[in-house]
């Protein structure tokens, strides 16, 4: 693609020792050794527990500074099928999609390029959004949504701004065997972190006291060494490889999601032990309250309880359902 972001150096950890490396696309290699007992220092496991509780008041920090639009849009896109819809005139759709980092023909198998659209695919699309912006389009499916193109610049530098709230520190990326027991690493990173900061929103605005989210983290691996890089080059390849994706031509479906065959996002979220009380009146109260504003996957078992009987969401993710589904499924937790 012509509209290729070219990335700075990079500054990394290598056994105490500082590297530098110059790359474009976050396609060269930047390594950081961190889970094969080679770091440079090695806290206590207390120092450890303090440093993680830090981060999560940074990351909270971050978080607050990212409008509730742009979280609800990003929460929003990832939890239901979105429809592209253009209002304004295009000469070149292709070169009006490239230069807005739009992504098309994505092989997601590795995330990487597919095939790339012919003319007679540029064509479709360009007469699928001419259709839609007239009205002459059939009604879409009722749990489609439309999405304006002018939103989506915003959109995408919202979201790395979300995902870049959970990359750790250096010092944290380089213990990676000091904490590794305490976290479980999860898949869905997109998924599961821009639904986690739609929570916290709310959370934090309607000062909900007896509902909490475990502390999670961002890693970035480099999957031609298995290792994990360090901050600021976590950052320049986040910055890199999140794109909107438009999936296909014959209905120009949004997605929000990473696109690279050369490094792998990984979220790993603090354990949390499961105590047999009850949700106290609180907690489930706070619960309905929260999924009205932002409903998420309520699974058999993705809601703890604490000893205080209150709620520890541990598994966060939007898939779509709706308020009322969400608290139907709520329920089970009621006893």
């Amino acid at each position: 693609m012509k509209n290729i972001i070219k990335i700075g150096f990079c500054s990394l950890l290598l056994s105490g020792l500082s590297v530098s490396y110059s790359f474009g696309m976050g396609l060269k290699q930047c390594l950081q050794e961190s889970d094969n007992g080679k770091q440079a220092t090695s806290p206590v496991q207390e120092d450890i527990k303090a440093l993680c509780k830090d981060e999560q008041v940074s990351q909270q920090g971050s978080l607050s500074q990212v409008s509730s639009e742009v979280l609800t849009m990003a929460y929003s896109l990832i939890g239901v099928e979105h429809l592209l819809v253009i209002s304004s005139e295009f000469d070149n759709l292709q070169n009006l999609f490239n230069n807005n980092q739009l992504v098309t023909g994505v092989n997601f198998f590795t995330r990487g390029p597919g095939s790339p659209w012919d003319e007679k695919k540029w064509s479709e699309a360009a007469t699928v959004l001419n259709q839609r912006k007239n009205g002459q389009e059939e009604v879409p499916n009722k749990f489609r949504k439309k999405i304006n193109f002018d939103k989506l610049p915003n959109l995408l530098l919202g979201a790395k701004s979300i995902l870049g709230s959970f990359v750790p520190s250096d010092t944290v990326i380089s213990n990676y065997s000091s904490w590794r027991s305490d976290f479980m690493k999860k898949t869905n990173p997109f998924r599961r972190l821009l639904t986690y900061a739609q929570l916290q929103r709310v959370i934090a605005e309607e000062n909900l006291t007896h509902v909490r989210l475990p502390f999670k983290m961002l890693l970035i691996q480099d999957k031609l060494t298995g290792n994990y890089v360090a901050r600021k080059c976590a950052l320049d390849i986040l910055n890199d490889i999140t794109k909107i994706m438009i999936l296909s031509p014959s209905d120009l479906e949004t997605k929000i999601d990473y696109y690279s065959d050369t490094h792998e996002l990984h979220v790993f979220a603090q354990k949390k032990e499961r105590v047999k009380n009850p949700l106290n009146n609180q907690a489930f109260g706070e619960l309905k309250a929260l999924i009205q504003k932002a409903p998420f996957d309520v699974g058999d078992d993705n809601i703890f309880s604490d000893n205080n009987g209150d709620a520890i969401i541990i598994d966060t993710e939007f898939m779509g359902e709706s308020a009322k589904s969400s608290l139907a499924k709520l329920e089970r937790y009621s006893h």
